[in-house]
């Protein structure tokens, strides 16, 4: 309880714009939950850490983070985390500008969450808008929609295999 009581912490330092403090506490519970062999715990800590990271512009640490989480998540076959880790790394790696792995990451993780979870929410719809607009002005659109159609028809393991390989 005590760990989820300082993730809800974390998480209202993060929203307040508070982020060395949200993420020294998202570091603190990633340790802690593993050391409880809470993977559950661990998995929410590391894709926090991503989050805020990303937050901050440190992109080749927000893709370390988020590498951990799809990881953990293949791992414990827990798909949930994996659909928001999938879809966070895609940004992530088009600020890393790796284009052609943020379109088809991207591509992907939005086909994922929309045929487990449901349709997206409007301000969801924005995301992959922004990571296609950064890809596109990286690659071209003509490349950048072939990437796209290519991130679709990925396998999970792919998808996975993309996501966690972040150098």
């Amino acid at each position: 309880k005590a760990l989820a009581r300082l993730r809800n912490r974390a998480q209202c330092w993060q929203a307040a714009g508070r982020r060395e403090p949200a993420l020294t506490a998202y570091r603190d519970c990633e340790r802690a939950a593993l050391a409880d062999g809470d993977w559950v715990g661990a998995l929410d800590s590391t894709l926090s850490q991503g989050a805020v990271l990303a937050e901050m512009r440190q992109w080749p640490a927000a893709a370390e983070a988020t590498a951990r989480c799809i990881a953990m998540c293949w791992l414990h076959h827990h798909a949930h985390g994996l659909g928001y880790a999938l879809w966070n790394q895609a940004r992530v790696f088009a600020r890393l500008r790796r284009p052609e792995a943020a379109a088809r990451l991207m591509a992907f993780a939005e086909h994922f969450w929309t045929s487990r979870f449901g349709p997206l929410r409007a301000a969801d719809r924005r995301y992959p808008l922004r990571v296609h607009a950064l890809v596109a002005a990286q690659v071209g659109a003509a490349r950048c929609e072939t990437l796209w159609a290519e991130g679709r028809t990925q396998t999970l393991g792919q998808a996975v295999a993309q996501g966690g390989h972040h150098r």
